[in-house]
């Protein structure tokens, strides 16, 4: 009977070091349009993990609204830079594998773009642990097939492919150089002039209210570029030049703060 016992004990220490459950309670965002900005950040036990199940609901913002998953600020998201889109606000809970990498001192961060997202619980699952009983709700990911993207041009096919093989993704960066009136003296319209850097871009644009309004043109290449624009905007429209690249890593910069 004792050494049942102890094995039990065993059975059940080994079971709680291999996962951890959290409870969140937080809403994150990106700031846009007004809304919350948030990212949830936790630092887990400095273990290998496995994957990272997180349940969560969207709570406003459109079809647009995407979730990611990555070590601190600046690493890789996970999954090879897989994007959760929430179409709906149903609970549902989200699953990314995290491939066995160790977290080295950097906390798990999770970002919602476009929408405000309320995170409720993570389940962590350390290397060791099976995870056979976990369910995953349907989700919509981002595709990784290139053919669901009709508007990359064929010869970018190519280069996207290339990205998604990429360990790191270099981060995109906004100089706006010039910001001066356009049109009547009085009015609210300005002529902004800069640059964008970046990898591996899907979209770069300038934005009103979190709404695209202009579509900056920059081809999808795995090789850091720049490229220059022009573009004609309007003050305290919470008017912004944004760019993002394919693993939701981006960059900002407000019109009314750059003047």
């Amino acid at each position: 009977m004792a050494k049942w016992l102890v094995a039990l004990i065993g059975i059940l220490l080994a079971v709680s070091a291999a996962a951890e459950q959290v409870h969140v309670g937080v809403t994150v965002g990106d700031g846009s349009g007004g809304r919350v900005f948030r990212k949830w950040n936790y630092s887990p036990k400095e273990r290998a993990i496995s994957s990272v199940a997180i349940t969560l609901r969207r709570v406003s913002g459109g079809n647009s609204c995407f979730v990611n998953l990555r070590y601190g600020s600046g690493g890789h998201t996970f999954d090879n830079g897989k994007r959760v889109y929430l179409r709906d606000s149903k609970r549902r809970t989200v699953r990314w594998n995290v491939g066995g990498a160790a977290p080295n001192g950097r906390p798990l961060v999770l970002n919602a773009y476009h929408c405000e997202v309320r995170v409720e619980t993570a389940d962590i699952s350390y290397v060791g642990e099976n995870n056979s009983t976990s369910k995953e709700e349907d989700i919509t990911p981002i595709s990784r097939n290139p053919r669901d993207f009709p508007s990359i041009p064929r010869q970018g096919k190519a280069a996207y492919k290339r990205c998604r093989k990429l360990f790191r993704i270099s981060p995109p960066r906004v100089d706006v150089g010039r910001i001066k009136p356009a049109g009547n003296i009085f009015g609210n319209k300005v002529k902004v002039i800069g640059s964008l850097y970046g990898q591996c871009v899907q979209e770069a644009g300038y934005f009103e209210y979190g709404r695209l309004k202009q579509r900056i043109d920059f081809p999808i290449s795995d090789i850091f570029q720049r490229r220059e624009f022009t573009i004609y905007g309007r003050k305290n429209r919470r008017g912004e030049i944004k760019i993002y690249t394919i693993d939701g890593q981006e960059d900002s910069v407000f019109i009314d703060e750059a003047m």
